[in-house]
């Protein structure tokens, strides 16, 4: 298991954040520490495989480069999801930004970010959905947003709205897959990169739910126009396991962005596949 020390995040202005730290909390007996950050008491908890630490930081997540300062091997940030449909539903993503930082981070920078780890939380997400008989879909989105950070990161959500965010069944259903997905950690995949599609990138969750690859960063077919190569390079460098393969979704993207997309590939002597290969 690469990750010893995980540190979940959880923002006193996000309301979903707050409902799955309090599962954490109420169910795996995460116990209040003398130790501090943000003027917040820190919440911890250890197995003979991880330590985890439930850090309460006081503005928004996606504002808080600070973090940095923590002594932590991944963070996990538990969030809400906002969206202008308000429809219910459990997401995961990586962060970075392939634009212009409007949303925290900086400008055309992305963040170290594990396949492994969203292939654990999605699949898990997926399974417990299904167990519960839990009404929300599961969705992988594209890489986006900030903090910018060193460190590995990767985001799971609560969608969309007030309703959602204060859901309990959504927030306890957050909560086990955190912990269930270290505590039975699955490392036999391979990783890969994907390209194209939407935001919600449905191809990349079939991805994701059905086959023997996990995704790392993602770019939608809406940013592939303005990246370059260094760019493309960083999706690749800032994934923490190796990246074996690059994934277009063909139907996703124009002739003209999938050949770019492949020149690139070629560049950096990298192998690619289109999603239908393996749907």
């Amino acid at each position: 298991m690469q990750f010893k020390k995980i540190s979940v995040i959880v923002s006193k202005t996000d309301p979903a954040g707050i409902n799955i730290a309090g599962h954490l909390i109420k169910k795996f007996n995460f116990k209040e520490t003398e130790k501090s950050f943000d003027l917040n008491s820190v919440y911890s908890f250890s197995n003979e495989k991880n330590s985890f630490d439930l850090v309460f930081i006081n503005q928004k997540q996606v504002f808080a480069d600070y973090l940095n300062e923590l002594e932590t091997d991944l963070i996990v940030f538990a969030s809400k999801h906002s969206s202008e449909t308000k429809k219910p539903c459990l997401s995961v993503h990586s962060i970075g930004n392939f634009s212009k930082a409007e949303l925290g981070g900086k400008d055309k920078t992305l963040v170290k970010t594990s396949s492994l780890v969203l292939k654990n939380f999605y699949l898990n997400l997926v399974k417990k959905v299904k167990e519960k008989k839990f009404d929300f879909p599961v969705l992988m989105e594209q890489t986006h947003h900030g903090p910018f950070l060193s460190k590995p990161c990767v985001y799971i959500e609560i969608g969309s709205s007030e309703e959602q965010w204060q859901n309990q069944s959504a927030g306890k259903i957050l909560a086990e897959t955190i912990m269930n997905s270290f505590s039975n950690f699955n490392s036999g995949f391979k990783t890969a990169i994907g390209i194209g599609g939407t935001h919600y990138c449905p191809e990349f969750s079939k991805i994701e739910e059905r086959t023997e690859l996990a995704l790392s960063h993602i770019l939608s077919k809406y940013y592939v126009d303005e990246i370059d190569l260094n760019l493309f390079r960083q999706m690749i460098e800032k994934t923490f396991e190796p990246v074996s393969l690059v994934l277009i979704d063909w139907k996703g993207l124009i002739a003209e962005q999938r050949n770019k997309i492949i020149s690139f590939c070629e560049e950096l002597n990298l192998d690619w596949k289109k999603t239908r290969d393996f749907l």
